[in-house]
This record gives structure tokens, C-alpha cells and sequence, in this order.
């Protein structure tokens, strides 16, 4: 739930829970959370989920807003395949291709003549008017690589090489912050060309690197960490934008304008998770270590009334799910549960650096 919106929820905060339960190992939450999901918010008739749970219009608590979000699915379903395995129960991945078979039919579309996955159902630029939406940080290349082998229906390959596509199409554009390292929280495509460019989403901050698009180095270094991907890496170093920020002020903003120039004129704990897992592939790996202990564990704070909590507020959901996330992969202990990797193989990276197991004298964080 998120405390600064009256407790409401969405398919976002459910599934990142369900991750970190899986993570946690922690069977009975994940359970719980799942079957809450489930009954409210897998109610749409397929196996999406409805992305806003609140107010309805009747005042009543409810689903406030049944189109789908394509991060959230991703999530849930990906959540799903880890508990299979680690729960031992093929229940879950019974539920998780059920998510599948309606994400590929309904969040993904063929534009340009790739297909590529869209930021929802009511993104696929359908009509005439309105144009292919993508969110960059709701790509997922490591996942579509896991969603392959558990779904062989549906080419699930395709939308790894038209993620990385995007995300070059952005490195190449002055006009989505992508020369000087930036990419946009928000995007359009060019239904016959695939080109990507602003989009106009109304009130949301399309056209800024802020809290979406931050998500970007920490979903992109899973594939590098877990598949090694060269493609993964490249991106990362293209975005290298907050890289020279912190090395010329020696902190982020909380947003930036696609030129460059402040959005904001204060800090996220939330934002540094997103990047952190991204600095890792740093020619300076030294950064990483003195963002982590700055910006995250710095922001750690243990005598709160209700426990431990990230950043100035503990109602502040983005700090407490995005640090949660920068800490487990920090720690090493976010591998890929897929496969039974219960813990980051640092050696098989081309991270020059000693975290939780230093890879100088070959030892492996230990399994928690």
C-alpha cells in the first residue's frame, strides 16, 4: 500500500512485494499478497492486471482505473515463475502463463516492423490519432529471456532485440536526451518507422529523466548480471549522463530535462536505487560503492517507530521497494531464482569491482 495515498494500492506495488517475498523466501506473504491480487485486481476478464486500486467513482474501494500496466504484469508474472521453483509448487507458473499469453496479445504491438512491448494495453496505438506508447523502464530483456523458456508459444526473443533497439534509438536522439546520456520517462513510436519520439501523456513528465525513467540501469543490469548480455552493457554505458553528474556535483537531482538542466532542486533516495545497479558497470566502480554508501545506506535509518525504513519519510513507497531492490542487488542476493541462482555469480560479470564477495580472492556472497 502506499501510506501518502490514503493506503490505495496498485498492480506496481503488488507485484514488487510479491517479489520480495519470493526473495525473502517467504512463502505465506507471497501467498497472501497473490491471492489478494488476484481477487481484486485480476478482474479485468484475461490474466492482466487492473494497474489502479481506489476510490471508484461510487466511493466505493475498488479498481479506479481497469487498463493494465505492462511493468506490473511483468513482474507479477516473472514473481510467479520464481515461486514455482522455489516453492516447488507448478501452480504458480500455471498463473504466470496465464499472464503471458495476455501480455503478448495485448501489451505488446508490431510497429515498424519489430514488436515491441507497449506500457499497457491502452498503449498500442490503435487508432489513427494516437501513437504506440512505450515507458523505457518497464523493458525487461532478462525477463522475456526466462518468459522464453517457460512460454515457448510466443517468440519471446523478438522483444529482447526490440527492447535494446529502443534503447539505441534513444542514445542516438538529441531530442530525447539520448546524446548526452539521458533517455525520457515516456516515449512515442512512429507506427510505420518505429522512430521514437515525445510523447504527450498530459500532466505526466514525459519528456524528464525522473522517477520512471531512473528505473532504467537497475532492470537493464539484471540482464547484464544474470545473462551477461554485451547488448545490456552498452546501454548502460550510454546512459551515462548521471554518471558525469555525480562525478562533476557529486550528487542527482530528482529530475532533469532532456538537455540536461535541473528539473528539481532536491534529492531521491529512490532515484539513486534506480541508478545504482547501473553503476556498477562504471569505468570508475568506485562510484558505485560511494553511491551505495552514501545515498542508501547513508539514507538507512533504523529507529523508526515501526521499524527500519529508506530516506526522510517510511511512508515514502518508492524509497522503501526501488532501495529495498539496490540493497539486494548490492548484497548479491538478487540472482536469477529461475535457474536456482540464489545469489549474484559476480565472477561471470565484467564487474570490476568487490561487493558482498570479492571477486579478487573468488569468493560468492553467501547465501542469505
Amino acid at each position: 500500500m502506499d501510506p501518502k495515498a490514503g493506503d490505495l494500492t496498485t498492480s506496481e506495488a503488488q507485484a514488487y512485494a510479491m517479489l520480495r517475498a519470493v526473495y525473502m523466501d517467504d512463502q505465506e506473504t507471497f501467498d497472501k499478497v497473490w491471492s489478494w491480487t488476484q481477487k481484486n485486481l485480476q478482474v479485468r476478464g484475461d490474466g492482466l492486471l487492473a494497474w489502479n486500486y481506489g476510490e471508484t467513482a461510487d466511493n466505493w474501494l475498488g479498481v479506479a482505473d481497469p487498463n493494465s500496466a505492462a511493468d506490473a504484469d511483468t513482474d507479477a508474472a516473472l514473481a510467479l515463475l520464481f515461486a514455482a521453483r522455489n516453492f516447488g509448487d507448478a501452480a504458480y507458473r500455471e498463473e504466470a502463463v496465464e499472464i503471458l499469453n495476455d501480455l503478448w496479445a495485448q501489451e505488446t504491438a508490431f510497429v515498424g516492423g519489430q514488436r515491441v512491448v507497449v506500457a499497457g494495453d491502452w498503449a498500442r496505438g490503435d487508432s489513427v490519432t494516437f501513437r504506440p506508447v512505450v515507458n523505457p523502464s518497464y523493458l525487461s530483456p532478462y525477463a522475456y529471456k526466462i518468459f522464453a523458456e517457460a512460454d515457448p508459444y510466443h517468440p519471446w526473443s523478438v522483444l529482447v532485440d526490440s527492447s535494446y533497439t529502443i534503447l539505441e534509438q534513444i542514445a542516438q536522439s538529441p531530442e530525447l536526451g539520448g546524446t548526452i546520456g539521458l533517455a525520457p520517462n515516456w516515449l512515442a513510436l512512429d507506427p510505420s518507422t518505429g522512430q521514437p519520439s515525445p510523447a504527450n501523456l498530459g500532466t505526466l513528465p514525459t519528456s524528464e529523466f525522473s522517477f520512471d525513467a531512473s528505473r532504467i540501469p537497475w532492470r537493464i543490469s539484471l540482464d547484464a548480471l544474470w545473462f551477461g548480455d554485451p547488448r545490456a552493457e552498452r546501454a548502460l554505458n550510454r546512459l551515462s549522463f548521471p554518471q558525469k553528474e555525480l562525478g562533476r556535483e557529486g550528487r542527482f537531482l530528482a529530475s532533469y530535462n532532456l538537455d540536461g538542466t535541473p528539473a528539481a532542486d532536491y534529492e531521491a533516495t529512490s532515484l539513486y536505487a534506480g541508478l545504482l545497479p547501473g553503476l556498477l558497470f562504471d569505468r570508475d566502480p568506485a562510484l558505485a560503492h560511494r553511491v551505495f554508501t552514501e545515498k542508501i545506506l547513508g539514507a538507512y535509518n533504523t529507529s523508526g517507530p515501526e521499524g527500519a525504513y529508506w530516506g526522510e519519510d517510511p511512508d515514502d513507497y518508492y524509497n522503501q521497494n526501488l532501495a529495498w531492490f539496490a540493497t539486494a542487488v548490492m548484497e548479491g542476493s538478487m540472482g536469477n531464482l529461475y535457474t536456482g541462482e540464489k545469489v549474484i555469480e559476480w565472477d561471470r560479470t565484467s564487474v570490476q569491482t568487490s561487493l558482498a564477495g570479492s571477486k579478487k580472492d573468488g569468493k560468492q556472497p553467501k547465501e542469505r
